[in-house]
Parts: C-alpha cells; structure tokens; sequence
C-alpha cells in the first residue's frame, strides 16, 4: 500500500509543485498591485472557483486513469483489496493538494507577517487550512463521480 502511495505521489509531485510555484507568482503579482490580505471578492472568489474546480477535475483524472480496464495498479496489487488500493491513491492525491494549494498561502502570509508592518490575523494562517478542505471535498467529489455506477453522482457538483 505504501509502495502504491509513493508512485502516485511521484507521479503527481512535479504538478503539484508547478501549482505552488504559479500560486506564489500570482500572490505576488497581486501584493504588488496592492495589499495581498485586502484583494477584493471578486479575487476571492475566483480563487475558491479555481481550487474547486481544479480540486474536482483533478479527482475525476487520477480516477479516470485508475478505473479503466485491465489497468497496472490492479493487476500489480491483486492480493491487495480494491479499498486498500483506493485509500493509497486518494492519500496520494490529498497529499499533493495539501503540496499545492495551502503551502504557497501560508509563504505569503508568513512572509507578510514576518517580513512587513502589515496586520496577519489568525483568520489569514486558517485560510489555508479553508482552502486545503475545499480541495480535498472537490477531490473527494470528483473521484466519487468517476467511481460511481450510477451517473446521477454528476447532481453532486
């Protein structure tokens, strides 16, 4: 199970950090417009429409690649039950969206909060954490939708 674990996470590592990399170039494009802690709602926004829906397309890739037919991971670990199997591919996942999307917010803040006079509230470290659980619902929901016999796991979205 661990060996499952660490070749999907080395599968998806190299995109997870490409994701906190353009994390970081856009929070600092933007603390350059003006100050990172006060952008607008419409930032805001866009930025919990991007880690849903990128959270959601990323669960419904790694499970597309996983379900079909005849696929290694199956075959290779046949004495390992498919729940096994499930758990050490979606902890996997979860580790490289923990990786991509709450690391580069906690960079800035820390760096904001150490570095300039700028007020960093509690509220601004918890953001992260806000953001890590609405990655892994996404996830969680788009894995279900491709895993799922019944196509009425689409109403879940």
């Amino acid at each position: 199970m661990y060996e499952i674990y660490k070749a999907e996470f080395l599968r998806y590592r190299n995109w997870a950090l490409l994701v906190l990399l353009a994390q970081l170039s856009i929070a600092l494009f933007l603390g350059r417009l003006g100050p990172l802690l006060e952008v607008g709602g419409t930032v805001r926004a866009i930025s919990y429409l991007v880690i849903v829906i990128g959270s959601l397309g990323f669960g419904c890739l790694q499970m597309y690649l996983h379900r079909r037919k005849n696929d290694w991971t199956y075959l290779i670990q046949r004495p390992l039950a498919p729940y096994k199997i499930y758990l050490a591919l979606a902890a996997a996942a979860i580790s490289c969206i923990a990786l991509a999307l709450p690391a580069g917010w906690l960079i800035m803040v820390s760096g904001l909060d150490l570095f300039t006079n700028g007020v960093v509230d509690s509220r601004h470290y918890l953001h992260a954490l806000f953001g890590c659980v609405a990655g892994v619902a996404a996830y969680l929901v788009g894995s279900l939708i491709m895993l799922s016999a019944s196509r009425g796991a689409f109403l879940l979205i």
